[in-house]
């Protein structure tokens, strides 16, 4: 993979929010907390538990980065 100027100014610099990112940004911080509240709910303590949330919360961060970078 070969990162051109654009798209390494792209991902280095602050993308504040925009007025029509805001709804996207609430609508999947929404979805994460309903599967956050299913892992809760169904998930036994452990390992397994703690690394769901982990990626869940991981996924967002990256949804996040695509809505900054990318609309």
């Amino acid at each position: 993979m070969t990162l051109g100027k654009d798209e390494i100014e792209n991902i280095g610099r602050y993308h504040p929010p925009k007025p029509e990112q805001i709804d996207k940004y609430e609508n999947v911080r929404s979805f994460l907390r309903v599967w956050l509240e299913a892992i809760d709910k169904y998930v036994p303590e452990g390992p397994e538990k703690q690394l769901a949330v982990e990626r869940a919360r991981e996924s967002v961060m990256w949804a996040n980065a695509g809505i900054a970078c990318r609309s």
